[in-house]
């Protein structure tokens, strides 16, 4: 994301500031368009494996040109769908999170996950994850990727109330501000160890 960027988008530049005080770092990404949507992620992501969210997986993952995602896998195979259900274009090392099998994704280096809304004030990010896989792969996950909608960005945690109590009908709700970060170590820093060591946000539009 180039400063040019951020000076055009006065509350996408609040936002960008506000994570980086939390230690989070921010992309900005075109959208309307899968292709660049899912090139700038791959480079966000990088060469490795990861893991998507079942959201993530049906908006960059799906199996045909409309983005839809391939559905649950066979019964008992497994927490993951592997990419033959992809589409042409999803990277061959994506993998959708399908089952609440925690084994599949304690080893994650990076996941991605879609959030239902992010806040200038503090660099937060508010996502609802409907069981129990879906919220320990946020927790696991060694690099969290995080994108939300341009559309879906406030300025302030108030403005975010009506998206937090229609979100607690819908799953477990966590904000989240940046890495994982505790000192109840002999009170030493210690980053990572309660949730993601890295967060990235990506805000598409």
């Amino acid at each position: 994301m180039t400063t040019a960027d951020l000076r055009a988008d006065p509350l996408l530049d609040r936002f960008a500031q506000a994570a980086a005080r939390v230690g989070a770092r921010t992309e900005a990404v075109p959208g309307g368009d899968h292709d660049v949507v899912v090139t700038e992620l791959r480079r966000i992501v990088g060469p490795g494996p990861a893991v998507l969210s079942p959201e993530a997986w049906t908006r960059w993952g799906g199996a045909d040109g409309t983005g839809d995602g391939p559905g649950p896998g066979p019964t008992g195979t497994g927490a993951v769908t592997g990419p033959g259900g992809g589409r042409a274009d999803t990277p061959a090392d994506w993998i959708c999170l399908d089952g609440d099998h925690p084994t599949a994704i304690a080893d994650a280096e990076v996941a991605v996950t879609v959030a239902v809304a992010a806040i200038a004030e503090t660099g937060s990010v508010v996502l609802v994850e409907p069981d129990r896989a879906a919220l320990l792969l946020d927790l696991w996950a060694h690099h969290l990727v995080v994108a939300v909608d341009r559309a879906h960005l406030l300025a302030a945690l108030p403005d975010a109330a009506p998206v937090l109590a229609r979100a607690t009908t819908a799953g477990v709700v966590t904000v989240l501000s940046g890495p994982s970060r505790t000192a109840d170590i002999e009170r030493k820093l210690s980053i990572g160890v309660q949730g993601p060591r890295e967060v990235t946000v990506v805000v598409i539009g």
